[in-house]
């Protein structure tokens, strides 16, 4: 808010898989308070893990990347000032399946934040670290 008053918002369900394979999460803003009509910034969080569906060599990766804001970060978010996405930062680079193993090997990636313009302009990203060093952790 621009008084510095946070609101928080629940936790949202996992993201679903359209018939033809688009990965979505709906977005559920919480309410302002009485007397509060403009926020200044939304912060959530893309999942931290891939979602696999299916088992071995057939398996489909979905990664979210906190570097890539989804479709409805784009629509939802526009009435903020600033957008904050934590996250894994990038894409994801080198999944590999061992059919020998029947296993599927998912790199991790660098959790960090990544802040956009209301039009989903990318401001800046920052690393776990560097965010834990500016807030003294």
């Amino acid at each position: 808010m621009k008084n510095g008053l946070v609101v928080r918002g629940q936790t949202g369900p996992s993201p679903t898989i359209s018939v033809d394979g688009v990965q979505t999460a709906s977005a559920n803003l919480p309410s302002l308070p009485t007397g509060y009509g403009s926020a200044e910034a939304s912060i959530h969080s893309h999942p931290t893990t891939v979602q696999v569906v299916g088992k071995g060599a057939t398996a489909q990766l979905y990664p979210q990347s906190a570097s890539s804001p989804s479709t409805t970060d784009n629509t939802t978010f526009t009435q903020f000032k600033f957008k904050v996405i934590v996250g894994p930062l990038g894409p994801l680079k080198g999944a590999l399946y061992n059919q020998a193993k029947d296993t599927m090997t998912i790199p991790n990636r660098t959790n960090g934040l990544a802040i956009y313009d209301r039009n989903t302009n990318p401001i800046i990203e920052l690393k776990k670290k560097i965010v834990e060093n500016i807030i003294g952790k």
